[in-house]
């Protein structure tokens, strides 16, 4: 390096080699007026040798990326330069930066997730009527890797339960007897109860017996007394419990049939003789289902009505008072779609019923 410096002298570069310069002036002593003027040059030049400059080193290209740390999930790859473009002298400056370059990587899924095998199933959630009882499972069979597909499904199922019925349906009290039908020669009057105390719970058993009662009033003797003819039917066991609009019910069974007016064929009764009667139907239906029926007379609905009820399998009643003539039919029909039930055990029964008798003529 060009350290020294003359007096009058400047130096170019610092490192390698230059150039130095020189300068000097004609006044020693000055010329004078008519003196000639200094002979040579004013300036001065010199190449001049200083130490090697220092070398900073440079990077090589970055090499190509290396293969991932991992064969499944999350990796790191990494690749590489050299600080050797050029390498720093001893001197020179090494190359900034890193020397490693690293970024993650990810390839296939190690494993998706599986669901384990159920758990027990848990206790009721009531301890009669209808609850709900659940299950658990866990997607731990195995766990899904880091990039694995979770579980598809639910982790838990629940499912009704069913451990007693609350309690079965009990009647209430009778209502009042309703007004004779007649006044004199022999009537009918009834009266009604509800199974409603209480009324059965979710599966709990309808009650026993019947929900109308039905006794003979003002039997004495009517002036100008007529004989009445003992007319009276009772069918039970329908042929079909899934019922179509406009179908008619027919009752197979007949428990008695006096004046031989019900034909268990058709399901229609042909009154005998002219006359005031009285019909009956008791229909069961199942919890959350209906009737639609109505009494025909030939065709021409007469008295219509719908049953429905939230409890299990419940039976009731209908009544159609009607004045007859001779040969004319009076039959049960449903007046759109309806299911109903029969069912018989040795201390139950739930029967569809259809009873008439003649109450005067």
């Amino acid at each position: 390096m060009c350290s020294q410096l003359s007096a009058s002298g400047s130096v170019v570069v610092t490192c390698e080699s230059g150039h130095r310069t020189r300068t000097r002036q004609c006044n020693n002593p000055t010329p004078s007026h008519l003196g000639e003027d200094c002979k040579g040059f004013s300036n001065e030049s010199s190449i001049c040798s200083f130490k090697s400059c220092p070398v900073h080193g440079g990077w090589t290209k970055w090499s190509s990326w290396g293969a991932c740390s991992v064969s499944c999930d999350v990796g790191i790859q990494s690749r590489d330069r050299a600080c050797a473009n050029p390498y720093p002298s001893s001197d020179g400056d090494f190359c900034n930066g890193d020397s490693r370059d690293d970024r993650i990587c990810s390839v296939q899924a190690c494993a998706d997730g599986n669901w384990s095998m159920w758990s027990d199933w848990s206790v009721c959630s009531i301890t009669c009527g209808n609850g709900l009882k659940s299950r658990h499972r866990q997607c731990d069979n195995p766990k899904p890797s880091l990039l694995g597909s979770d579980c598809a499904g639910d982790p838990v199922d629940v499912s009704t339960c069913f451990i007693k019925a609350c309690h079965d349906g009990g009647w209430s009290d009778w209502g009042t007897w309703s007004a004779c039908s007649l006044t004199c020669g022999g009537g009918i009057h009834s009266r009604s109860r509800t199974c409603s105390n209480p009324v059965p719970s979710e599966r709990g058993q309808y009650c026993n017996g019947n929900s109308m009662e039905v006794k003979t009033c003002n039997g004495n003797i009517c002036p100008e007394t007529l004989v009445t003819q003992n007319i009276i039917f009772q069918a039970r066991t329908l042929n079909d419990l899934t019922l179509d609009t406009n179908q008619t019910l027919i009752f197979t069974n007949v428990i008695q049939n006096v004046g031989q007016g019900y034909n268990s064929s058709t399901g229609k009764f042909t009154a005998p003789v002219s006359g005031a009667y009285i019909f009956t139907f008791q229909f069961c239906v199942y919890s959350y289902n209906h009737i639609y029926y109505a009494f025909v007379v030939d065709n021409v609905v007469h008295t219509s009505g719908h049953g429905y009820d939230q409890n299990d399998n419940p039976c009731s009643t209908a009544d159609a008072l009607m004045t007859l003539n001779a040969g004319q039919s009076v039959w049960i029909k449903a007046t759109d779609t309806s299911r109903l039930l029969e069912y018989s055990s040795s201390v139950h029964h739930d029967w569809n019923i259809f009873s008439g008798l003649l109450v005067h003529k």
